[in-house]
Parts: C-alpha cells; structure tokens; sequence
C-alpha cells in the first residue's frame, strides 16, 4: 500500500520531469525556448547549459498542476497523508510548487553536473534518476507527512522507473538521450 500511496504522491513531480521533454518534442511554448542561465558561466563553465530552458519550467509547471487538480477532483483515499487536496486553492499552489520544485531539483543537479565537467546532455547516475524527486520530497514536507520509509521507498522506485522510462522514450525517439 506504500508503493502506490507515494507513487500517487509523486504522479504531479512525475508529470513534471517529462513535461519538458514533451514541450520540446512537440514544439510548443517556442518563445520560452530560451535558456534559463542565459549562458551564465560559473567557474569558467556552463551553470546549466543549453538544454535548461524556460519552456521546460512553464510545461513542468503546467503538468503538475493539471495532475493535482485531476487529483483533487477524484478524492483518492491517500489523501490521509497529506493536506494538499484539502482546499482547491492549496491544491493550486502545491500544483505550481510542485512544477518548480522538479525543475529547481533538475537545474541543482545541472549545476552540479557542469561544476565536476559533465557537459550538458551527459549521464551522471544516479543523479540524473533522482535530482528532483529528492527537491521534490523535501519541499513538500509541509503539506505531505513522509517517513523515511515512504521517501525511501519513492527514492528507490523513481530511480528504476525513471531509467525505464527514459529508456523507452530513446527507443520510440521522444528522447535522444537513453537517461
């Protein structure tokens, strides 16, 4: 029952993680398609890279919040262990918080990645697998009562699942990267 009360948890910060992968394949919001660090050089490096745009914040913001809100019309029985779908306007707020929270946990993980020399667009595992669900868990504290086995537990999960899923979004061309 943990397993699917945190994967249920985490569907907003799953949706928010793929979304920008979509937006890009898609070619929508091209306006937003403009990098985020603006070519900001760190340490003589890239602080992000080219691959960190505003568009992936906009559809990861989008996502999430179109996640929460289904949950919150649909009243899963997990909602014993959080606040969120309480009231639609917490629901709202956590749905955009949530957006920004995974692209907060995938920029920190970029930042990290290009301050020890991986170039944009290389794998560091199992970074990459779990950058964002970790800033996701953290910064829902407030309105999610995890334990240590339940962030444990997403932790492990979203790092198989998200090697799974990417895999299989390389060998259908959505991603060209196989992480």
């Amino acid at each position: 029952m943990i397993l699917l009360e945190v994967l249920y948890i985490a569907l907003p910060a799953f949706a928010a993680n793929m979304a920008p992968v979509i937006a890009t394949r898609l070619d929508i919001w091209t306006f937003l398609a403009k990098p985020i660090d603006d070519g900001y050089i760190l340490n003589g490096k890239p602080l992000l890279g080219k691959n960190k745009m505003w568009r992936g914040v906009a559809a990861a913001v989008m996502a999430s919040l179109i996640v929460v809100l289904i949950q919150y019309f649909i009243q899963a029985p997990v909602t014993h262990i959080t606040i969120v779908y309480e009231r639609m306007w917490v629901t709202i707020v956590y749905g955009i918080m949530v957006g920004i929270l995974v692209m907060t946990g995938d920029a920190l993980g970029s930042v990290i990645k290009r301050q020890f020399g991986f170039e944009s667009g290389k794998p560091l595992i199992p970074l990459d697998q779990i950058d964002y669900i970790v800033f996701f868990i953290v910064g829902t504290i407030p309105f999610v009562a995890w334990t240590l086995l339940s962030a444990s537990v997403l932790i492990g999960v979203t790092f198989f699942l998200n090697s799974i899923v990417n895999a299989v979004a390389y060998v259908i061309g959505i991603k060209k990267t196989y992480w």
